[in-house]
């Protein structure tokens, strides 16, 4: 009687213990993300990537729970102080004050483009995924500056020049010759807003630019100058390009403008929605899909978080199904490759229109009469 209850405790105790079956010493890898968060402030945005990173099946077993490290630009990394040179040093006291495994490189490094970064992740072997084309407030280059193919960085959204070219497309498809583009004024905020215009000029599409500065108090009276010229100059599509468009809300600001009706779901929520007063019809390439749901406020950074957290899932269950032999060494050039199959965004779709998320309403369009500043339909296309 006693060997059999010692028998049935011990497999109890093998049930619990989840044996890793792709190891020799059947125990879990290690798993250690940094996150880069602008400042200590900024902790809210890695919540996304926190929460929907399930491990599940093959995964639970063979990795450990994700253990998060917080590496801040300015203070961990302090890349705009010394650029390149303290970044390594950084992520390595990150691991030691923050009780990650000494000695233990992070398996992934989330968060936006940073040249110096990359260069230090690549010499580092570390993957880093990047979720947008720039850093935070601070930036040293961005993706349009800067085309190196950097060995261990995966991109999770398509180029800045791919997405110019979509609406190069819808524009050629439309057979329309020019436009009218309102962009940000700061140069460092507009570098994807000038890699359209390029795109557009080599296509042979006329562009007439106009800056503004979302955060100044003139900026109404900005927009209704472009818009009263737009109608002057019978200019019937408008490009608003606003790169940083969360901080600066320069697409609502637009269609504010656009329309002397109060907007029909709150000036927020009006352009997510795709419930717009003003007389035009809205064509956007956007990163976040809205709902119909009123009170949801996804925020692009929210929406790049969440895919993150997905394509590093997906990648960690096909790093362990590609893996034949048991090895206790964790590969990052294996796991580089498993993200770099699950991070592919597609273009070649059926037409040049499938490319961009386009959202109307044509009742509220047909319904409107001339009540908006423009006597005709006008197109408003958005790049985000």
């Amino acid at each position: 009687m006693l060997m059999m209850w010692l028998l049935l405790l011990l497999l109890s105790w093998r049930r619990g213990e989840a044996r890793c079956r792709k190891t020799k010493s059947g125990q879990g890898y290690p798993l250690t993300i940094g996150l880069l968060s602008a400042s200590i402030n900024d902790l809210q945005k890695h919540k996304p990537i926190q929460q929907e990173l399930k491990l599940s099946g093959d995964v639970a077993e063979c990795f450990q729970s994700p253990h998060y490290l917080n590496l801040l630009i300015n203070d961990t990394l302090k890349m705009p102080q010394h650029g390149w040179t303290y970044i390594a040093s950084g992520i390595h006291q990150a691991l030691i004050t923050q009780a990650a495994d000494d000695g233990v490189l992070p398996n992934l490094i989330i968060g936006p483009f940073y040249t110096n970064l990359a260069m230090i992740l690549q010499k580092m072997e570390i993957p880093y995924l990047v979720t947008d084309y720039k850093g935070f407030d601070w930036i040293d280059m961005n993706r349009v500056q800067d085309r190196v193919n950097w060995k261990t960085m995966v991109e999770i959204r398509p180029s800045a020049q791919a997405q110019n070219l979509a609406v190069v497309d819808l524009f050629l498809h439309r057979n329309w010759k020019s436009a009218m583009m309102v962009m940000p004024e700061s140069a460092t905020d507009n570098q994807e807003c000038q890699n359209l215009a390029e795109q557009m000029l080599n296509h042979s599409l006329s562009v007439i630019p106009y800056t503004v500065q979302p955060q100044s108090v003139i900026l109404s009276s900005s927009l209704q100058e472009l818009l009263t010229n737009a109608k002057l100059y019978s200019q019937r599509q408008i490009l608003i390009c606003s790169p940083r468009d969360a901080r600066d809300n320069l697409i609502e600001a637009v269609l504010v403008q656009s329309s002397v009706l109060t907007p029909l779901s709150g000036a927020r929520n009006m352009y997510r929605l795709g419930l717009f007063s003003a007389r035009c019809k809205l064509l956007a390439f956007r990163y976040v899909i809205p709902t119909n749901d009123d009170t949801s406020d996804t925020e692009e950074t929210d929406a790049a978080a969440s895919d993150a957290a997905r394509v590093t899932s997906y990648a960690l269950s096909k790093y362990l199904s590609a893996q034949t032999t048991m090895r206790d060494d964790f590969s990052a050039q294996r796991f580089l490759e498993a993200l770099r199959t699950e991070a592919k965004w597609n273009p070649n779709v059926r037409s040049a229109e499938l490319r961009l998320n386009m959202t109307t309403d044509e009742h509220i369009v047909q319904t409107l009469g001339q009540m908006g500043i423009f006597p005709k339909l006008v197109d408003i296309v958005v790049v985000e």
